[in-house]
């Protein structure tokens, strides 16, 4: 049963043979924006953006209804001099009024607008730097996920490769073990060879299981990143990813994200400076007000007009002589910023050079590997021809098999490196 299992999984993974759903490299991007990380920067921007709306809206007049209704339990009494309403009243006399009902309410519609207010213009301009830092946010976790997903797809690829070749390693053994036990039986072979046969065996199964136990490791880290969890087939190998990577650029955006510190670090300043301006705000209010000793609300004539509108102005005195080392401050971050952005311009135009040098390099190692392989594979088949006619002993066999089996493992790295290379540029 187990060597059914094995020869079915074989089976799935040869090039081109699918029994459920295939994934190319491309169809694998295209799954980027169903990422949970994906979907968190989705969330992360709409939530800015939702900041700024709310920022912009609070610049905005409020207008609101104001209505109450109070009841003086007792009511306000306060001294008034006598004379103001009897003139005959003795002077020094004190005459006390009652400057309330039992019953009073206020009923109307209150307006309130800063006209000017330099700390919300500051808010909305941050909140407008942050929403385009979400959007950035957003962008990077897209090709972040891009290019995880591309390690874990050559990943599993390998790892694919590295299994079909230890379980074709295995059966050509296997094949080769019979031979020598059916030489050995014939007297044509010499017992130690036969078991030294049957040990390489069992190192190639070995060999098989641990690539089956990598594959199954690489198979769930690239699912987990997938949403449709069928798949059963990658149909692109390292060289098509290679050539999709080299016309593909991943833009960097620490630039960017500098850019918007300095305007920033822009706002603070312009934030600080006008602090000393004075606030300017505008309150109204439109409606009536009750008096009476009975409580009937409905009755018109207890009910008077009461309207107004004022302007109001906040002059910030004490920032005329305290806010000279919060600019100064803001002053130096912007400076910080400048420097840090002529910073990463220059380091952005030596990765450049860098990963171009890095791929040039990569691809000639890749062809001397190629070529190494099949200069070993050769050796190797002819070797192997030997031992099935018995010309040649096993051990120049295990030797020349594995140089290519070396071989190989060394090519694969180096594509793989290739592809992280690219994957920075």
């Amino acid at each position: 049963m187990k060597r059914v299992i094995i020869y079915i999984f074989a089976i799935l993974l040869l090039p081109g043979y699918s029994l459920g759903q295939s994934l190319s490299i491309e169809e694998l991007w295209q799954q980027a924006k169903t990422s949970i990380g994906s979907q968190q920067k989705d969330v992360e921007l709409a939530s800015k953006r939702q900041e700024e709306l709310v920022l912009r809206n609070n610049r905005l007049p409020l207008v609101y209804g104001d209505v109450n209704l109070q009841r003086n339990i007792i009511i306000p009494t306060t001294p008034v001099p006598a004379i103001a309403f009897d003139p005959n009243a003795q002077e020094g006399a004190i005459l006390p009024l009652k400057f309330a009902t039992k019953w009073n309410s206020r009923a109307g519609v209150q307006l309130e607008w800063d006209i000017f207010n330099p700390s919300k213009n500051a808010d909305l301009n941050k909140a407008r730097i942050e929403t385009k830092r979400a959007i950035l946010n957003q962008e990077l976790a897209l090709i972040q996920w891009k290019k995880d997903a591309t390690l874990a797809y050559c990943a599993s690829v390998l790892a694919s490769e590295q299994y079909k070749l230890a379980l074709e390693d295995s059966i050509t053994q296997a094949s080769l073990v019979k031979i020598m036990n059916t030489r050995f039986e014939e007297g044509r072979e010499k017992q130690t060879d036969l078991f030294a046969a049957f040990q390489e065996m069992e190192r190639k199964i070995i060999q098989r299981h641990e690539a089956w136990s990598v594959l199954m490791e690489t198979d769930l880290d690239l699912r987990k990143m997938l949403a449709n969890q069928n798949l059963t087939h990658l149909s692109s190998d390292l060289s098509s990813i290679q050539n999709l990577l080299e016309k593909e650029r991943f833009p960097d955006q620490q630039l960017e994200l500098l850019q918007l510190d300095q305007q920033l670090a822009t706002y603070e300043i312009r934030e600080t400076k006008l602090a000393k301006l004075p606030t300017i705000t505008l309150n109204g209010f439109f409606g009536a007000q009750f008096f009476s000793n009975e409580f009937d609300l409905f009755e018109r004539n207890h009910w008077y007009g009461n309207s107004f509108a004022n302007i109001g102005v906040k002059i910030p005195i004490s920032a005329y002589f305290t806010n000279s080392a919060s600019v100064k401050k803001s002053q130096l971050q912007e400076q910080l910023t400048v420097l840090k952005i002529r910073e990463q311009e220059i380091e952005e135009a030596t990765k450049d050079k860098k990963t171009a040098a890095k791929i040039w390099s990569a691809k000639q190692k890749i062809a001397g590997l190629e070529r190494i392989v099949d200069l070993a594979e050769k050796e190797k088949n002819l070797q192997l021809e030997g031992v099935q006619i018995g010309r040649t002993i096993p051990t120049e066999y295990y030797r020349a098999n594995h140089s290519w089996i070396a071989a190989k493992k060394e090519l694969w790295q180096a594509e793989f490196d290739l592809v992280q290379v690219l994957l920075k540029q």
